[in-house]
């Protein structure tokens, strides 16, 4: 395993100093420490696990803030935020992902709150006579809203699309940096559901580009309105949506992937910023989510100047569950079920009432934690995607420290390969397949509304744009041989999530799906090609064949709850899929 030497910097209302720590390969995880005899959760025990698990998981840097209702605050910062070995500090700017969500929720509850008191003049669609967290979205954007089932089109609210039980899965693969908030609306029509309104939880970024769009048509600016409702009276002076203006600062870390490779940041432009924002596209720091967690603890009202930031009513609906969440949202034990609030992920740990939301995108992933009735919160975040593991076992080492838990399950740092993700077909090589299944041409132009146009191609096909894919994946392919001889096929994927996808045959007409950043010619300081797996799990085309030809593909596996509503009626793939794409060519 690679040694790191992680420079420690503690900052804390305590007068921590600071350290440095360098772990040997044989040192063993540490119990987590109870609070010293003055309340430091941060003590050097748990400061040395911390440690422990940063250099274990390989995490290139990482920062910590663990928060107390009553003022006091301690922070740690580990690793490294650039490839030239620059430390990490605890002012250090991450994209914080879908932890952007409750500001979101908050900032519609703010504008709720304006609507009800008369601050807010922008006159509401005609025949509206409220806004309120019951207000159904055909009302609100009227001649914009529109999903394919009818029944949910007339009938879903605020609340319906901000706890994930609109009905539609995550299509996260139908809309790209090109669109904005706006077109994702309109393309909603085109996308099927997974289950009917309000039956089932289905995360899904796309209601809260929704709620940006709502936002943004109500007030000018959904990105201006958090900033000057939310950053602005918090104090939050270095959070911002613009990914221009973080990077001026010198504050922003670079970012890379599990494996360790250095990728771009994540969206580079302002302008795709209107996209990104209401799901995922808060940049921030420890330091600064520091005084949003407070706030939150003293619920809803800052407590360094006492002003209310989130009124009252709004801050119960935020936190309240109002779905159930299937499984262990947390991924550890010591969890009681959990529940979506608007924004917020709703448990209990260990009989403790907790509200927590995580976030990952390509090459940043953050949690944040309060448990509002023990007035005590904890943010972390790190440069590197899926770094799930780490993450929960830093955090529930704090949580038993600050709720003083000396028994319970055991507590050990997750090991490297239970992180690791499985190779993706993105990887795989081999320009000598056995065709498994010769009989039919796969390759050729599908098309979804939803999605778009995607074209297929194998290693035989020559046209400019299946060259220009072949020469991409070849490339990656070169670096890293296997022994693959499936037929395989190949196509650009552009997504926020992707840029290429691979088909790699299973059986019969279905192949496997995975997508992928490509980078051919490397990044950063190495320029070795290679490819960044999406973290979503991958998804199976099945081909349909009649008459002896390919009429188009259904793309299974966007659904991860449970059998869909077409599934459970059953029918061929081209009924049942989670989107249909018909073959033009």
């Amino acid at each position: 395993m690679m040694r790191l030497l992680y420079g420690l910097r503690l900052v804390t209302l305590f007068a921590i100093s600071s350290a440095l720590f360098n772990p040997t390969s044989d040192q063993q995880p540490l119990a987590p420490a109870l609070p010293s005899k003055d309340g430091q959760i941060l003590t050097p025990n748990i400061v040395e696990y911390i440690g422990h698990v940063v250099e274990n998981q390989q995490v290139p840097g990482l920062t910590v803030a663990v928060i107390r209702a009553d003022g006091s605050s301690e922070y740690g910062a580990w690793g490294k935020k650039t490839e030239d070995g620059y430390g990490m500090t605890i002012d250090t700017l991450f994209d914080i992902g879908s932890c952007s969500k409750a500001f979101l929720s908050a900032a519609m509850g703010i504008l709720i709150d304006d609507y009800a008191h008369g601050r807010n003049v922008t006159p509401l669609p005609t025949g509206l006579k409220k806004l309120d967290w019951d207000t159904k979205l055909k009302d609100i954007l009227p001649g914009e809203w529109a999903l394919m089932d009818h029944w949910a089109s007339e009938k879903a609210n605020l609340v319906d699309i901000l706890s994930h039980v609109s009905g539609l899965p995550r299509h996260d693969l139908s809309y790209g940096p090109t669109n904005t908030s706006a077109t994702v609306v309109k393309n909603l029509r085109n996308l099927r559901p997974a289950f009917e309104l309000r039956e089932q939880w289905s995360y899904n970024n796309q209601m809260y580009m929704v709620g940006a769009h709502i936002i943004a048509t109500l007030t000018g600016s959904f990105t201006k309105f958090v900033d000057d409702r939310i950053f602005k009276p918090l104090n939050m002076m270095d959070s911002t949506y613009l990914p221009d203006v973080a990077h001026a600062s010198g504050k922003t870390t670079q970012t890379w992937t599990l494996s360790g490779r250095r990728i771009p940041w994540w969206f580079t432009e302002d302008w795709q910023v209107d996209l990104i924002a209401g799901p995922g596209g808060v940049i921030s720091s420890v330091q600064e989510m520091e005084k949003w967690v407070r706030m939150l603890l003293n619920n809803g009202v800052d407590p360094r100047t006492n002003n209310t930031i989130l009124p009252r009513s709004a801050f119960e609906s935020i936190v309240s569950a109002h779905s159930i969440i299937p499984g262990n949202p947390f991924g550890f034990p010591g969890l009681s079920f959990a529940g979506y609030g608007l924004g917020w992920i709703r448990t209990t740990f260990m009989g403790h009432d907790i509200i927590q939301h995580p976030g990952d995108v390509p090459g940043s992933f953050a949690s944040v934690l309060a448990a509002l009735a023990d007035g005590v919160g904890v943010v972390v975040l790190a440069n590197a995607n899926s770094e799930y593991a780490a993450a929960d076992a830093i955090s529930v080492a704090i949580l038993r420290g600050l709720f003083g838990l000396k028994d319970g399950f055991s507590l050990e740092a997750p090991s490297l390969a239970d992180l690791r993700v499985a190779p993706s077909a993105a990887n795989h090589t081999s320009r000598s397949y056995g065709v498994s299944n010769p009989s039919y041409n796969y390759t050729g132009t599908y098309f979804n509304k939803g999605y778009g146009t995607t074209v297929l191609c194998d290693t035989s096909s020559s046209s400019n744009y299946c060259s220009r894919v072949l020469a991409n994946f070849s490339a990656v392919d070169s670096v890293s041989p296997s022994q693959n001889h499936s037929l395989e096929l190949f196509t650009e994927f552009p997504s926020l999530w992707s840029s290429h996808a691979r088909l790699t045959h299973v059986k019969e007409n279905m192949f496997s799906m995975s997508v992928a950043y490509l980078f051919p010619e490397g990044y950063g300081k190495n320029k070795t090609p290679f490819a960044m797996p999406s973290t979503g799990e991958p998804l199976s085309v099945i081909f349909l064949v009649e008459d002896g030809n390919v009429v188009g593909f259904g793309m299974v596996g966007t659904v991860l709850e449970g059998l869909t509503l077409r599934q459970k009626e059953g029918g061929s793939i081209k009924h049942t899929a989670d989107a249909w794409f018909h073959k033009l060519s």
